[in-house]
């Protein structure tokens, strides 16, 4: 889970993924240090984008992966 510092539903993301972990479910949370999610800051924060993104694809290849036969 992405979760930016100062967005306005961080409790809830937070509160959400510490209930995904206590019911055994494998949670990888990053919490950006960013007013709003990387990709919705006004000035764009090309940088912080770039970290989300490659993180995320990184996740999404790995998940795909374990799904081959």
């Amino acid at each position: 889970m992405a979760v930016a510092e100062l967005d306005v539903s961080r409790d809830e993301d937070l509160s959400y993924a510490t209930r995904l972990q206590a019911s055994g479910v494998p949670v990888e949370l990053a919490l950006y240090s960013a007013p709003t999610t990387p990709w919705t800051c006004s000035p764009p924060k090309p940088l912080l984008s770039t970290v989300y993104f490659r993180a995320w694809f990184r996740d999404v290849r790995r998940q795909f992966s374990a799904c081959q036969p």
